[in-house]
């Protein structure tokens, strides 16, 4: 889980995110409260419009493109139980544009402006895992044809709530809160191929690739702005 198992180019694939909204809250909020803050949970932007924010399982799927090594990317984001985008994010270096309806922002360049959505990187590029989280071999599996460890990663902490914070739930792209982590690691090559936050041994917000290759040809087209048609 380093920079340098990092041994593909691009990727493509879809990214299905399921959560328990009312047990990820309840992780958030506490963690939220023991930095002395309040936590507008909902408003995380992990829901499409529209999406009834009282469900008590929700799901969203994601398209990604993916070029590393020129830094381009593309996610368009579907709502739930159909393939029809609802809105399109296109980065090329420091550079974003958001396409939702006939709207257009973008960042112009400015590094201190984000945009929600990205948090697919997470698990094609884990980061310093190591280094913050014991990690304990459990069994080997194989998801979308992928051979994989599953992995049982528990937080170090020295019961500072600002560890939790910092190194928490989104190192995996999650929303804040939560420990103790299921990750399924790709043999050849470190990618996280799913990732589950544990509630009492139960799985309450998961990423995982409902599809994924890597090393594809990708258009150039897909990387190009999105506009208002």
């Amino acid at each position: 889980m380093s920079q340098t198992s990092w041994s593909w180019s691009t990727a493509q694939g879809t990214l299905d995110h399921w959560l328990c909204r009312a047990a990820v809250e309840a992780l958030a909020r506490d963690l939220f409260a023991s930095l002395g803050e309040t936590a507008k949970v909902s408003d995380a932007g992990t829901t499409p419009p529209g999406f009834p924010l009282g469900a008590s399982n929700e799901t969203s799927a994601s398209v990604i493109s993916c070029d590393r090594v020129n830094e381009l990317q593309r996610v368009e984001r579907l709502l739930p139980g159909s393939s029809q985008v609802f809105s399109v994010i296109v980065v090329r270096g420091a550079t974003w544009w958001q396409r939702i309806g006939t709207e257009i922002a973008s960042n112009r360049g400015n590094k201190c402006d984000q945009v929600a959505g990205l948090n697919y990187r997470a698990l094609l590029q884990p980061v310093a895992v190591a280094t913050y989280y014991d990690l304990v071999p459990l069994s080997q599996d194989n998801l979308i044809g992928r051979r994989c460890t599953k992995v049982l990663a528990r937080l170090i902490t020295d019961g500072s709530s600002d560890v939790s914070y910092r190194h928490g739930a989104g190192r995996f792209g999650m929303l804040p809160g939560g420990t103790d982590f299921h990750l399924w690691v790709d043999s050849a090559n470190g990618v996280l191929l799913r990732a589950a936050k544990l509630l009492r041994g139960h799985e309450v917000e998961v990423l995982e690739w409902r599809d994924l290759i890597f090393d594809g040809v990708l258009d150039s087209a897909t990387f190009e702005p999105p506009t208002a048609d």
